[in-house]
């Protein structure tokens, strides 16, 4: 579960971006 928060995470970096 922590790696899919991470990768949850990361990808709302990216669309913010």
């Amino acid at each position: 579960m922590e790696k899919f928060e991470g990768y949850s995470e990361k990808q709302k970096s990216r669309q913010q971006y």
